[in-house]
């Protein structure tokens, strides 16, 4: 005991909790192991800082949880928010992602500002966070009917030309679409987020200095647009809400 007591900080494995949330991080069912944007980063930047580490897959609520309550803990991949900044010590970004409007590849329509949007039909996966910011986008703007759906079908309805545009995630809604074989366009961002691991604010800070030092290398060097370029990096970004 006496000499784990000794034992540097950065010798005991850190904890990285995480969720099943592609293509930040997923189960890569050809090989059983956890990949994505996010995945990929956190481990090549944990190999840069030299510190050991164990990844736990968990639901979102205690992967969340643990990174509040364990001084060794971290959770990814979290959006940076007013609320949750001085609750954690951050080491991002990891992604820049938001909302977005995607229409088919083929749709000749330009939106260029939210009246555009009038007397187009938009859909959304319901009883999501999303829908819930969209409705209320739409009392603002008004001819506009929103159309929703579970996960996928949306996707599909936008394919068949059912709906004009489909929100979701920048990232996730680029993703989706290309592992569903459906050609799609990003038309409209909705609104802008950053994502980074969100570690326990009684976390060494020296450890936390270490792991941003590894990402801001990663950034300089080109490795973080690299994986992001492998898992389809989204395009489109500047023009809407959510600025560039």
């Amino acid at each position: 005991m006496a000499l784990a007591a000794c034992l540097p900080a950065w010798a005991e494995p850190i904890i990285l909790a995480t969720e099943e949330n592609p293509p930040a991080n997923f189960t890569d069912t050809a090989t059983s192991k956890l990949a994505g944007v996010a995945m990929d980063k956190v481990r090549l930047l944990m190999d840069r800082a030299g510190l050991p580490f164990e990844v736990r897959l968990l639901p979102w609520p205690e992967a969340f949880a643990l990174a509040q309550e364990h001084p060794r803990a971290c959770v990814f991949m979290a959006n940076l928010t007013e609320e949750r900044l001085a609750q954690f010590q951050w080491v991002a970004p990891l992604m820049t992602g938001g909302w977005a409007l995607f229409s088919r590849a083929d749709w000749d329509r330009k939106v260029e500002g939210l009246h555009d949007l009038r007397g187009l039909r938009i859909g959304v996966q319901d009883r999501s966070a999303l829908e819930g910011w969209l409705r209320d986008l739409v009392m603002r703007v008004g001819g506009v009917t929103l159309d929703t759906n579970p996960g996928a079908a949306n996707l599909r309805r936008l394919e068949r030309g059912e709906v004009d545009l489909y929100a979701a995630g920048v990232w996730s809604g680029t993703f989706q679409a290309r592992r569903e074989g459906v050609p799609v366009r990003l038309v409209w961002r909705l609104s802008a987020s950053v994502g980074g691991m969100a570690c326990h604010r009684d976390m060494d800070k020296d450890l936390v200095h270490r792991m941003q030092a590894a990402l801001d290398s990663l950034l300089a060097d080109g490795s973080s647009a690299r994986i992001d370029a492998l898992y389809g990096a989204p395009t489109g970004w500047s023009r809407g809400l959510g600025g560039n």
